[in-house]
């Protein structure tokens, strides 16, 4: 019997919210729905995310990170060292992807769609790259550019699916 080869899976570019949502949930589960930036998801949606994620190779721009740190310092206050500690060797195993600032600026999706939303649609599309948000004009943007993008309600979709 022939083995299939294993078709390659393209890294995935993860954008604020759903970074957000993975480090919350690897921190403390519990506070998930609670804060505000992530009071539309539940654990459940932590877990199919994980599930998402296993095994790829997951992506990050400076900007998503700076985001992500700035929200989570508002989500866990006081305990915000302790969060960065249990997420560290997460965060180590991520690829930092870097976009020229001025590559940022020349592109036309910069002044409907933002920085950090530009960086990650650029990175994707220099390295053929998967997205992964919760943000419907970046997943549109990434769609008309022909990206590979998944939106995270998808993601949710696919917890209630399992939900008893």
């Amino acid at each position: 019997m022939c083995a299939r080869p294993r078709s390659k899976r393209k890294p995935v570019f993860i954008d604020t919210s759903p970074l957000l949502l993975l480090l919350v949930g690897i921190y403390n589960q519990e506070m998930i729905g609670k804060a505000r930036r992530l009071k539309d998801y539940k654990p459940a949606h932590f877990d199919v995310l994980w599930q998402f994620l296993a095994q790829r190779r997951i992506y990050i721009t400076p900007g998503v990170l700076a985001e992500v740190t700035n929200l989570a310092d508002q989500t866990v206050k006081a305990n915000f060292e302790e969060f960065v500690e249990a997420n560290s060797d997460t965060l180590e195993k991520m690829v930092e992807y870097y976009v020229q600032k001025n590559d940022i600026l020349k592109k036309s999706e910069f002044a409907r769609i933002g920085y950090t939303d530009t960086s990650i649609l650029a990175a994707a599309e220099e390295t053929d790259g998967e997205v992964l948000t919760s943000d419907h004009p970046l997943y549109l943007r990434c769609k008309k550019s022909g990206l590979d993008v998944t939106h995270m309600d998808a993601l949710k979709e696919r917890a209630e699916v399992f939900k008893t």
